[in-house]
């Protein structure tokens, strides 16, 4: 069970862009790469979502207050991605 909580922006986003929430814990409890952004408590939790044509789902989230900002399908993740295993 993910003991973040959603900000209001952020359920504003994921209806609007069709993200499950289950995706969004699952990119929480085990993520494929989190970023840290320097002098912040802001993490980026990256997971691929093979139930979605396996896009990457970015999940911002503050883990100071464990409150997710925001989540997103990132395009330029898959392209990173693919350009590594050729």
């Amino acid at each position: 069970m993910c003991n973040y909580e959603y900000t209001e922006h952020a359920r504003i986003r994921l209806q609007k862009r069709g993200i499950k929430t289950h995706w969004v814990e699952a990119s929480l409890e085990k993520p494929d790469e989190m970023l840290y952004l320097e002098g912040t408590e802001l993490v980026h939790f990256i997971k691929r979502i093979h139930d979605f044509n396996s896009r990457f789902l970015r999940v911002i989230a503050n883990i100071k207050t464990k409150k997710i900002i925001t989540a997103y399908f990132d395009r330029s993740l898959r392209r990173k991605y693919e350009n590594q295993n050729r």
